[in-house]
């Protein structure tokens, strides 16, 4: 693929190579800083996911008991591994899947380093839904914000494989920011209640919920934001022509 193509789900902007590429390409500090910012809440995400494979692992030689919030993960130590591991994965791969410069350099590791995305975000979709059955209730809010955006999960990651069957690369785009939105939220709500939890001194059951809902909502509206000012600045223009180079994720 010749330099000239850029990815289509690029987020990250190249630096102008000369005087004529600075008048169009625009400024890239924003583009730049929301990359620093994914792979700032992945690398918490993925730290607190390890943190709980650890507590999994060290079960048995444990000589005091962690939080009752944690116990829950102990008790369902195969359910909570088959979450966890994907998670990290998900948090991972996802900003990395917005770089045009590791497409154009290694096309074939992200191909392959998609795949491995699409299957953890599947993972991490279905059983985020598995464990709100295994876990004990958490009130209407929690238990709801699971199995809802769970689901909304897997529909986006689903749309984006099918968009990019069909060559639709803007759709896929898209898809694929809205599934990975999120996803990410979970770090974004564990920032939110340990900040109320500071300040407030602990966080009632019905405030949790409320939080979690609320984080999610703002993370699906940032996604929407960004789809549509990427359709109106012009990020998708150009980018079809990835299917007739035959270099499809799937």
């Amino acid at each position: 693929m010749e330099a000239s193509h850029r990815h289509p789900i690029d987020l990250v902007q190249h630096e102008p190579s000369g005087p004529a590429d600075r008048e169009d390409t625009g400024p890239p500090l924003a583009p730049k800083l929301l990359i620093v910012g994914l792979l700032a809440l992945g690398s918490l995400a993925a730290g607190n996911a390890i943190l709980r494979l650890w507590l999994i692992a060290s079960a048995s030689t444990m000589q005091s008991l962690p939080e009752a919030r944690e116990m829950v993960w102990l008790a369902n130590p195969i359910a909570a591994t088959m979450h966890l591991l994907p998670g990290i994965g998900f948090v991972v791969l996802g900003p990395l899947q917005f770089s045009s410069a590791i497409h154009e350099r290694w096309p074939r590791w992200h191909r392959r380093s998609g795949r491995v995305y699409v299957a953890s975000a599947l993972a991490v979709g279905i059983t985020s839904i598995w464990l709100v059955r295994l876990f004990p209730a958490r009130g209407i809010l929690m238990d709801s914000s699971a199995w809802v955006f769970g689901c909304l999960l897997i529909f986006s990651v689903v749309r984006a494989v099918i968009a990019i069957r069909r060559g639709d690369v803007a759709r896929h785009r898209a898809w694929m920011i809205r599934g990975y939105s999120i996803g990410l939220a979970v770090a974004t709500q564990r920032l939110v209640l340990g900040a109320w939890q500071l300040s407030m001194g602990g966080v009632a059951e019905l405030d949790i919920g409320a939080i979690v809902w609320s984080v999610w909502i703002l993370h699906a509206i940032c996604a929407e934001f960004i789809v549509r000012r990427s359709r109106t600045t012009g990020l998708n223009s150009g980018h079809s022509s990835l299917a007739t180079h035959q270099e499809r994720m799937f």
